[in-house]
């Protein structure tokens, strides 16, 4: 399998995708799933930095993002055949020129260093894979409170926050969602962990023009980035005030949304399945831990009793109860 050092541009992302990832020699085990980490990649893309480099890997059936890397760095990381993505296009990377010499030493001493790299190469790879779906795991779904404070507490001292976010005016988004969903005298936001059915239920919707809004799809669009710089405590928080703020906005503008990112956010109900479904959609779903949804699941029922939210064990019976509402 080539390695891929992918350039942390849009456009070089644009072009790996159009390329490679939707490449049928590379097939995937999960489309939803394979989407939803190329729906990270993309948002991590940085235009003004063009001397990052993400070294991609691809495990059971998946693109993963990896370590992002200088160039030269990746480069050392780079398992032959290694292609090159960046704004020129793709390109294989060429081996380099050895000098001439004693042929019977290098030999020896060539076989002696490969063995080393080796081992040292697969040692990195495996401490890579595990930070990797650890990553994947926690940061594209989403987290609770309770783990940004447990993130908090790895920032190291001197750490600041990246954000520069700005306000912007997010017409042309909601204009979008008009033509395919309705607004309402009132909206409603309901919360819910991961793996529930939200997307499928918001897919499923009949009519023409649907009633409920994928919270994933629309913040994707307004560009919340609930994601960004998670690690660091105050940039974790600030990603989901910004979700707060634009669940209430949907809300006050008559859409009725459902999804899993909030930071301190009233909802209007919450959905928790029974146990024994969940875990059988959680089994189907790679990309999550149980570990990760039992505690989020913790935290909305105390959330819940804050609050006094209501709480039902099927998304379609808190759909009605709030529809019903006068």
């Amino acid at each position: 399998m080539p390695t891929w050092i992918i350039a942390k541009t849009s456009q070089a992302v644009s072009e790996f995708e159009n390329k490679i990832f939707n490449n049928p020699q590379y097939s995937s085990e999960d489309d939803d799933e394979a989407q939803l980490i190329m729906h990270y990649f993309r948002e991590e893309v940085n235009n003004d930095d063009d001397n990052e480099w993400y070294l991609m890997e691809y495990n059971n059936g998946l693109w993963y993002p990896g370590q992002v890397l200088g160039y030269t760095h990746a480069l050392s990381e780079c398992v032959r055949p290694c292609y090159l993505v960046d704004k020129n296009g793709i390109r294989p990377v060429l081996q380099q020129q050895r000098s001439h010499g004693s042929r019977k030493k290098r030999r020896r001493k060539h076989k002696k260093k490969s063995r080393r790299r080796i081992l040292k190469k697969r040692l990195k790879r495996r401490t890579r894979q595990k930070r990797r779906k650890k990553h994947i795991k926690t940061s594209v779904q989403g987290r609770t409170m309770q783990e940004g404070r447990k993130a908090g507490k790895t920032q190291r001292r001197g750490e600041h926050t990246k954000a520069k976010f700005m306000f912007n005016d997010g017409t042309a988004v909601y204009s979008k969602y008009d033509k395919k969903y309705n607004k309402h005298d009132k909206g409603y936001v309901i919360l819910g962990p991961p793996g529930i059915g939200k997307t499928t239920f918001v897919r499923n919707q009949k009519g023409s023009k649907k009633d409920w809004i994928d919270q994933d799809d629309l913040f994707r669009d307004l560009g919340v980035k609930h994601h960004f710089n998670n690690k660091n405590k105050d940039d974790f928080r600030l990603n989901y005030l910004r979700a707060d703020y634009m669940s209430e906005q949907t809300k006050q503008l008559g859409y009725r949304i459902i999804g899993a990112l909030f930071w301190e956010y009233k909802a209007d109900a919450i959905v928790i399945i029974p146990e024994k479904l969940h875990k059988q959609y959680l089994s189907k779903r790679k990309d999550l831990n149980l570990k990760t949804v039992a505690e989020i699941i913790k935290y909305l029922r105390e959330h819940a009793k804050k609050y006094n939210i209501p709480i039902f064990d099927n998304i379609l019976d808190a759909t009605k109860y709030l529809e019903n509402l006068k």
